[in-house]
């Protein structure tokens, strides 16, 4: 089962409360950090760092350098050595979200201030764009950042992000469920989906390989 866990940033103003971490990562992270140009940037991304080896410490008992972190060809991180534990971590505003599980992943949250959404909109498929476009004006905000954020987290899941085009896919929400459908119309049911309600503001959705999900996100 996918468990979905959450928690708040720090003081962005304190680098030293990260001081630790550093040592630990890769020196393409390390590289990637120092280049941040905000502070929030860094926090968000060390919180993450923080987050997801305080949860292999707890399920496998490593810590320090014994967790190695690593990526595939397209960013995605994964644990070396461990490859029936899959995990994926999201970032906006004051949360950071990880999504756990035996079998791909994909997680992301976005809070509802931080974009242009009318602009990302043009992103999706034809298909969501008319759905969006067909919706009460009052309603399409919160319904684009429910269809981006279950959008971006099964791009994640299937490991190459952005590589793949966002609208040669159309994620359909309907009553009886959330799905994915192809180009060509067919639903492809190798991907599950959930969304939460989490904080005010935020949306949150998570996208797993075939794998159900955690009634609720622990708050961590």
């Amino acid at each position: 089962m996918v468990r979905v866990f959450a928690t708040a940033i720090g003081d962005v103003r304190d680098r030293s409360l990260y001081a630790d971490l550093m040592p630990l990562l890769t020196p393409q992270k390390r590289e990637r950090i120092e280049k941040l140009v905000h502070a929030e940037d860094v926090v968000r991304t060390l919180t993450g760092e923080r987050l997801i080896r305080d949860i292999i410490e707890r399920k496998f008992g490593i810590q320090g350098a014994a967790v190695r972190l690593d990526t595939n060809a397209y960013g995605k991180p994964f644990l070396a050595g461990y490859p029936d534990f899959h995990f994926n971590l999201s970032h906006s505003g004051r949360l950071v979200v990880c999504a756990v599980g035996g079998s791909p992943v994909g997680i992301d949250v976005e809070h509802q201030g931080d974009a242009d959404w009318k602009a990302i909109a043009s992103f999706l498929s034809d298909e969501e764009q008319r759905d969006l476009s067909a919706r009460p004006a009052e309603d399409q905000r919160s319904h684009f950042y429910r269809l981006w954020t279950l959008k971006e987290s099964c791009l994640k899941c299937r490991g190459k992000g952005f590589f793949i085009d966002p609208a040669s896919f159309t994620i359909k929400i309907e009553d009886r469920g959330i799905c994915l459908s192809t180009g060509s119309g067919a639903i492809d049911l190798r991907y599950c989906f959930k969304t939460y309600d989490l904080d005010r503001g935020y949306s949150l959705a998570a996208c797993s390989e075939g794998e159900s999900f955690a009634a609720g996100v622990a708050r961590v």
